[in-house]
């Protein structure tokens, strides 16, 4: 409602401080701005903390200052941790002083809103034009402030002074020619409706030219429906990734469909990035990588305005299948991209630029001591960057950094090594957690800090669900500000992003004697990620953005063999699972097959998870259609299970289950309805009626007896399995999937066509939205019901759906093999 939120009281001495997440950068600055002009004074950190600033401490002293804290609520912020962390340290100190004190601002519609903000009267910007958010925002803070502080501290203002020297507060706006220029903060009520831009780097400095020569190519004429692109080239440390953020924040309002940042060195990291856009435009995240882009392409290609950012292309293949009638931007180190794309080069900055970034980067030395450092980083942005972040964090002399520097052949290598150790005096912790992270993929790693008391000790409290848990939220917070504050890495909202160059410094930095250590150390990091179970597409998105660190991991074993812990093995055996879920079919299979590989190596054939990744292993051989290969695999398999668990261990039932299902598919019916009978009875008496791994069994049992004729004992036993797994599943789970589609069978092999025809086309059209419409188990639906049609003598649709589903699975064939049994399988 609007209204006076709360009278300023005598304490502080800055009206506001805003709170926001990292991709609200865009509202938390309207709003600063919005407020500056009405006379409020503001403290944002997007203007006023520089490079190095100790965030933790820099928070308490803003609210120890501010009068009121403004939080810039959206989905983003209530999930994301620091912001999180904001908050709540925000109305635990103050609320008792001031009972108005949080003043939620609501950017974007909440699914739901914590207990800690419902009483509180917010401010509701959802939806309006600027004019009207402006005066809902003006009405409710009435009244206004003396404005008497902070109106210079503004982007695109001139620069304060303090003790002699000078201080930009704040990185100016830059027109096309890279100066400071008057424009003001963008109204972000157009944003786009989909993006993931990382964090904005508001030192970015000049480069006007080459966004403007980005802008005329991306805007010239590509023809109807064809797809504009344009590709950016340069050497290690040229900044090309910092130029098509400049470029993707600018222009953010522009797309009204996507904007959607793709980190595409590694083939697995481009497909995290496309799961991730799928989920966002609500697509089901399921099915290997070119089945999901394709589906993702053509929701783009629909609207056609939208634009993606493939950066650090190594792999041009990745480019061979893009969206019609949008925008692409590509940066690469590869020359050759310029035979194919219009490209801009980027080179290193002109001098005075380098002067600039370093200046407000540094934000402590004179114009000839940045002038110095300019030249031993030999203009190179990056290492520029990296300089200035570590002057404003140490206490380093210019002077003295510069002499260090002076005769360095690689800038970035020589500021990387100043910065590790000045890392290493400051917080050894910090230096451990990093050293950890660089064993991981140069993707953004997702962090969490989690419960150090009380029943849920060692529970995530604040992050994203799979996210790894570093330590107590205040711990986490001072760990990760060090380590960004020197430039070692970046931060967009909890994922942390260490590059490539740097992540190699790192790793060659660590002591020989050390390695297996660190390595060991980094693996049990990694294991703190609790994504969930792999078959529940909910858990598909944090599942694929954890497999690009585990197969990171792989690749260091490979290099470094050393003991994998316990639980980092577990969340292997999940990932593998997960890859055959969605139907990454021959990822999983190359996963599963090294891990059984050097499992049995390491631990011997008849560990425990040896054997669990030979069970793995045989499913994603099946997978692949090598039927045969499973069957010897998991006799195998089931002979040791049996002899070193038991014949009731339930990983030992798991193996006979699946065993079943391949001497189904050989054509052994009886054979393998005799196995799915015991393995029923054992499971009922080991697990319970209601186990998910029970009714399995039952659903594989009746697709047995379905096959040998019994026909009524099959539907009986459906009805049974379907009725329980949508009580203790729900009913969009793939399991609950399953059944419906086996009942279906039943129904139209009893002549209930009419019944199965519904039936199948209730699955069908749930198993597109949950699994997507190319998943193996969407096709068998669609196929099913094609059946159901030409029984009712609707033979041209029948033909119709027949034919896109050949045509589907035909186009996937030499993407992601499928096994071509009925449903009902144990996986």
């Amino acid at each position: 409602m609007d209204g006076v939120v709360g009278a300023l009281g005598p304490r502080g001495q800055i009206d506001f401080f805003v709170s926001h997440a990292g991709q609200d950068a865009p509202w938390a600055e309207w709003i600063g701005e919005t407020l500056e002009r009405a006379g409020y004074s503001v403290e944002l950190d997007v203007w006023d903390w520089t490079a190095g600033t100790h965030l933790v401490a820099a928070l308490e002293r803003a609210l120890e200052r501010a009068h009121r804290m403004i939080a810039v609520i959206s989905p983003m912020y209530l999930e994301r941790s620091w912001t999180s962390a904001q908050r709540y340290a925000a109305f635990a100190v103050h609320a008792e002083e001031s009972e108005g004190f949080l003043v939620p601002v609501v950017v974007s519609p909440c699914a739901a809103v914590p207990r800690l903000l419902r009483p509180l009267s917010n401010i509701d910007l959802v939806g309006q034009d600027e004019p009207e958010a402006r005066r809902r925002l003006l009405r409710a803070l009435a009244p206004a402030a003396s404005p008497d502080i902070r109106a210079d501290r503004r982007p695109g203002h001139p620069p304060a002074t303090l003790t002699g020297r000078t201080m930009l507060a704040s990185p100016p706006d830059h027109g096309p020619d890279g100066a400071a220029g008057a424009r003001g903060v963008a109204f972000p009520g157009g944003v786009s409706a989909v993006h993931n831009l990382p964090a904005r780097d508001h030192f970015f400095t000049g480069r006007g030219d080459e966004l403007q020569v980005m802008s005329d190519l991306l805007h010239g004429d590509a023809g109807p429906g064809l797809t504009a692109i344009c590709a950016l080239h340069g050497e290690p440390g040229m900044g090309k990734s910092q130029l098509a953020l400049e470029y993707g924040w600018r222009n953010v309002t522009s797309y009204r469909t996507a904007l959607w940042w793709i980190n595409a060195e590694e083939s697995t990291g481009a497909a995290t990035g496309m799961a991730g856009l799928a989920e966002a435009l609500g697509l089901a995240v399921s099915g290997g990588p070119s089945d999901l882009r394709r589906r993702v392409f053509q929701e783009l290609s629909r609207s056609g305005d939208f634009l993606l950012i493939y950066d650090n292309v190594v792999d041009k293949a990745i480019l061979d299948e893009l969206p019609s009638g949008g925008h692409v931007i590509v940066t690469s180190r590869d020359p050759a991209l310029s035979d194919r794309f219009p490209t801009v080069p980027v080179g290193t900055l002109p001098r005075a630029q380098t002067v600039l970034l370093l200046r407000r980067r540094a934000g402590r030395i004179t114009e000839v001591e940045a002038d110095r450092l300019a030249t031993a980083v030999a203009d190179l942005p990056s290492a520029a960057a990296q300089a200035g972040a570590f002057l404003a964090g140490s206490r380093t002399d210019p002077g003295t950094y510069c002499e260090t520097l002076a005769n360095a052949p690689d800038g970035l290598s020589l500021t990387t090594v100043a910065s590790l150790e000045e890392l290493a005096r400051r917080d050894p912790a910090a230096l451990d957690l990093l050293r950890r992270l660089a064993y991981l993929a140069p993707e953004p790693i997702p962090l969490a800090a989690h419960r150090t008391s009380g029943p849920d000790e060692g529970k995530a409290v604040l992050g994203r669900p799979g996210s790894l848990l570093v330590g107590d939220a205040a711990t986490t917070g001072e760990l990760v500000d060090v380590i960004i504050g020197l430039g070692l890495a970046t931060v967009s909202d909890v994922r942390m992003t260490v590059q490539r160059p740097v992540r190699a410094l790192v790793r060659a930095s660590i002591p020989a004697d050390s390695r297996r250590t660190v390595l060991v150390r980094a693996m049990r990091l990694l294991a703190t990620a609790d994504p969930g179970e792999p078959r529940t597409p909910a858990h598909w998105l944090a599942y694929a953005e954890l497999t690009p660190h585990v197969v990171a991991i792989i690749h260091a074993l490979d290099d470094q063999p050393c003991p994998e812990p316990a639980r980092f093995r577990g969340l292997l055996l999940a990932t593998c699972h997960y890859l055959q879920a969605c139907g990454q079919f021959r990822l999983g299979l190359r996963l599963a097959t090294r891990t059984h590989q050097r499992w049995t190596a390491v631990l011997g054939a008849d560990h425990p998870d040896t054997l669990a990744a030979a069970a793995r292993r045989a499913v994603a051989v099946y997978r692949n259609g090598q039927v045969e290969a499973a069957r010897t695999l998991d006799v195998e398999t089931l002979q040791r299970r049996r002899r070193v668990l038991g014949v009731d261990h339930p990983d030992t039932l798991t193996s006979a289950s699946n065993l079943a299902v391949w001497l189904f598919t050989l054509g052994e019916w009886m054979k393998a309805r005799g196995m799915d009978e015991n393995t029923l009875a054992r499971r009922r008496e080991v697990l319970g009626s209601d186990h998910p791994d029970t009714l399995t069994s039952a659903a594989n049992l009746a697709v047995r007896l379905a096959a040998l004729g019994e026909h009524e004992a099959a539907r009986v036993l459906d009805e049974d399995t379907f009725t329980r797994r949508r009580h203790l599943l729900g009913e969009d789970h793939p399991d609950t999937l399953t059944s419906a589609a086996n009942l279906a069978n039943r129904l139209a092999a009893l002549g209930e066509h009419e019944a199965a025809r519904a039936l199948d086309e209730n699955t069908l059209a749930r198993r597109r939205e949950v699994l997507g419409s190319d998943h193996p188990d969407t096709l068998t639906s669609a196929a099913n019901l094609a059946h159901r049609l030409l029984a009712l003598d609707e033979r041209a649709a029948a033909r119709a759906l027949a034919e896109d589903t050949v045509a589907r699975r035909r186009r996937l064939v030499d993407e992601e093999f499928t096994d071509p049994s009925e449903s009902g399988r144990q996986t």
